[in-house]
């Protein structure tokens, strides 16, 4: 259990000056039991920050996806072919201090851009900053600011990002100047911030997929120390949702538990319900009387008369 001491250091890590002086003043006159309940009031108070920083920092990096990194070692998103020793190893971020850089390849549909907006997720639970880009979107970007002259104050603007996710590299072909904007990228965040990298195509092909073959060598050269992630298998997309799955089976079976209430209800009511589509004892009904016939009988039977 906390003392009142912990307790005013903890009020002051959370901007409540006030009452850690108040507090202080009355260390000595509060009991265990009170000290239990400000203690949960603490954390409730340190866990709801959290939990509210993290949600605006997500919605500033732009994540198409917010899974947990635990779902992907142990949960029920786990992907095969990953390594769970390896994955527990880069958890605590260690590699984002360091200005280390991640690979990701693998055929479309293999989890490559859930793992890196994963791994950006952990980032920002342990504050880093963090922005996701489409390649495709971030060199337009970086062209449209270089024809205006701004290109410095893009740069300066995504090296204040400790943890960049570079999603769907080469998917697209990539001519000279392009290439350059991404060397020149690389290259400044190199040592210096952390570089996600996910792409379709292995670092073995990327030379076919660019124009100038001399700066594909130097971009590969740039993520040599990369810790890589090469996942395989079947596409995850064509692979049925076992949540999905489950909700609608119970849903099936909430409706039929409606059914039979139904049918309960209307015994007791003396009234006889059928779920059979097209019965005659589709519908209330009570015993004794004809079924209602339909219109059109209705009002022939009028014409009659």
């Amino acid at each position: 259990m906390s003392t009142a001491h912990d307790l005013a250091v903890a009020f002051r890590r959370l901007r409540l000056r006030d009452m850690a002086d108040t507090l202080d003043s009355w260390q000595g006159a509060m009991s265990a039991a009170t000290l239990r309940v400000l203690e949960a009031l603490t954390t409730a108070k340190a866990n709801g920050q959290h939990v509210r920083r993290v949600e605006r920092a997500v919605a500033a990096a732009r994540l198409p996806q917010s899974a947990a990194l635990t779902q992907f070692v142990t949960g029920p998103r786990r992907l095969p072919s990953t390594d769970a020793a390896t994955v527990r190893a880069l958890e605590n971020c260690r590699w984002v201090k360091d200005g280390r850089a991640m690979l990701l390849t693998g055929p479309s549909g293999a989890g490559k851009t859930a793992l890196a907006c994963a791994w950006a997720r952990e980032a920002i639970e342990r504050g880093y900053r963090v922005r996701y880009w489409d390649a495709t979107d971030l060199f337009d970007r970086c062209e449209n600011m270089a024809h205006r002259h701004e290109l410095d104050a893009l740069w300066r603007e995504l090296d204040r990002c400790d943890l960049l996710v570079i999603d769907n590299w080469l998917t697209v072909w990539m001519d000279a100047h392009r290439q350059t904007l991404a060397f020149r990228l690389l290259e400044r965040r190199e040592g210096h911030r952390s570089t996600v990298v996910a792409s379709v195509e292995p670092v073995s092909a990327w030379s076919g997929r660019m124009e100038d073959a001399l700066i594909a060598e130097q971009l590969m050269d740039r993520m040599a120390r990369a810790h890589r992630f090469e996942l395989t298998g079947k596409s995850l997309r064509l692979v049925p949702d076992d949540t999905a799955a489950e909700v609608s089976h119970e849903a099936l079976h909430s409706v039929r538990r409606r059914r039979n209430l139904q049918d309960v209800k209307s015994c007791a009511s003396g009234h006889h319900v059928s779920s059979v589509p097209g019965h005659k004892n589709c519908g209330r009904w009570t015993p004794g009387r004809k079924p209602p016939s339909s219109t059109k009988r209705a009002g022939r039977s009028k014409r009659k008369r």
